[in-house]
């Protein structure tokens, strides 16, 4: 039970927000917009896109954001399968991770970005997919 209406905010968000990525007709968009129609940005969750693998290079950016300007939290990046043959998504994840952060930058920011990219396999090929194969 919620002790505060900040409290219950974020638990109807995040019923919400799971809901929907899991397909639920509970979710925002009654489970059928999946990750991409999941935001709340007082919470600091950021709309996504419909631009396969473009949820990628926004998380790396609200990473950096959080990183330079000190803010606590991990962002993480639903991404499906398909995109992992877009160069932007390669981009992105090599961003995050170069070595620049642990090598260059001042001690008060050093080490990767607070990111985490989660790859599914959201079944779309099936859907849209008749063959047999």
């Amino acid at each position: 039970k919620a002790s505060s209406v900040k409290e219950l905010a974020i638990y109807f968000l995040a019923y919400g927000a799971l809901a929907e990525i899991f397909g639920r007709e509970t979710g925002f968009s009654k489970g059928l917009g999946g990750s991409m129609h999941t935001f709340f940005l007082p919470f600091g969750i950021y709309p996504n896109n419909a631009i396969v693998g473009g949820s990628a290079t926004i998380a790396t950016g609200a990473a950096l954001f959080k990183k330079v300007n000190n803010k606590s939290g991990v962002v993480i990046s639903n991404v499906g399968d398909g995109a992992l043959g877009r160069g932007p998504v390669w981009e992105a994840m090599m961003f995050s991770a170069m070595d620049q952060f642990t090598k260059l930058w001042d001690e008060a920011h050093r080490g990767g970005l607070p990111i985490i990219f989660n790859f599914f396999n959201n079944f779309y090929d099936k859907l849209n997919n008749n063959s047999t194969s």
